[in-house]
């Protein structure tokens, strides 16, 4: 395994491992934590450690997002037991700091605010399906029910 599909599988290992435990995950404190852990030493230890800091935070970050529903594929590693769509956690917003929240820690009004999220992706979906339906009805009125099979050159 490269050296960083190892780091990129012991960060998520350490964020699922968090999630798992009931525990927030704050992604700036999970990065300084991560980084903490690691021995960077040498001349040029204060570069590396930033260049460190930005990766972790990058690769932490996507595994964070595949908690989000904009973002990812429910899995069956990521839901609720007993549920088909719920997930363990969400990501949320807290003070300006990107969170990785278990349902069961999320106030009331973020778990609103994720349905509401849900339900105008819902609503968008529907008005996507509906503009597609007038452009058929559109088409077949003017009699161009053929598409045009041009090929790109």
């Amino acid at each position: 395994m490269s050296q960083i599909k190892s780091i990129t599988a012991e960060i998520s290992n350490a964020i699922n491992l968090r999630v798992e435990r009931g525990e927030i995950v704050n992604l700036r404190d999970f990065t300084h934590q991560f980084v903490a852990q690691k021995s960077i030493s040498g001349e040029d230890a204060d570069f590396f450690r930033i260049c460190t800091f930005a990766k972790v935070q990058e690769v932490a970050g996507s595994c964070i997002k595949k908690f989000n529903t904009k973002q990812a594929k429910s899995s069956i590693d990521i839901l609720l037991p007993g549920f088909e769509r719920l997930q363990l956690a969400y990501p949320v917003m807290r003070g300006g700091n990107q969170m990785l929240v278990p349902i069961e820690l999320m106030s009331m009004q973020e778990l609103s605010q994720r349905a509401e999220e849900y339900e105008g992706m819902a609503k968008g979906c529907l008005d996507h399906a509906s503009e597609i339906r007038a452009y058929i009805y559109a088409r077949v009125a003017s009699n161009d029910n053929t598409p045009d099979m041009k090929v790109a050159a």
